[in-house]
């Protein structure tokens, strides 16, 4: 889940979560350093390094033959990859993503894709940070899903009712 101010990365084995870790990157903290629109590619591509060295607090084991992307970013990801639905996201689609939103001012892509500026003006990094996290952990795919934490959260406490938020035994 990649949000504006953090990005938390949650490990599982089937349902059960195996390890977590939240990290210092997001879509509109690292944005905040663009002085053009659409960023300029050197401009862009600089975001490389804080992230790459954000991910080397994420969790490698178990290692994951999956991903699944929640949130706002994953979200609008793929709406500018496939139009008005959610779906996967591999390298040729984030490829195509990454050429539209270094090609088209944030207002373009909002308009086209019927989204806020803002949120599109932080696609570019939110780009970023997918496409790491599947080279950090050698994936070529990931699913992205509008459920999310909070959808979790609230099935958790229909399956368990109040203590829905303390670990298994």
């Amino acid at each position: 889940d990649s949000g504006g101010g953090s990005t938390e990365l949650t490990l599982t084995r089937y349902r059960k979560r195996v390890t977590w870790v939240s990290l210092p990157i997001g879509s509109g903290m690292l944005s905040a350093n663009f002085k053009h629109d659409p960023p300029e590619p050197l401009e862009w591509i600089q975001l490389l390094l804080p992230i790459q060295e954000a991910l080397k607090k994420a969790p490698l084991e178990p290692h994951p033959h999956r991903a699944l992307a929640i949130g706002g970013s994953a979200h609008f990801l793929s709406k500018i990859v496939h139009g008005h639905k959610d779906g996967p996201l591999n390298e040729s689609e984030l490829n195509k993503a990454a050429l539209m939103l270094l090609d088209y001012s944030s207002k373009k892509i909002a308009k086209k894709r019927d989204m806020h500026p803002e949120r599109a003006r932080v696609m570019p990094v939110g780009l970023l940070i997918m496409s790491q996290i599947l080279h950090h952990y050698g994936l070529s795919r990931m699913d992205v899903t509008r459920a999310g934490i909070r959808e979790g959260m609230l099935r958790a406490y229909l399956d368990k009712g109040l203590e829905w938020w303390k670990e298994d035994q």
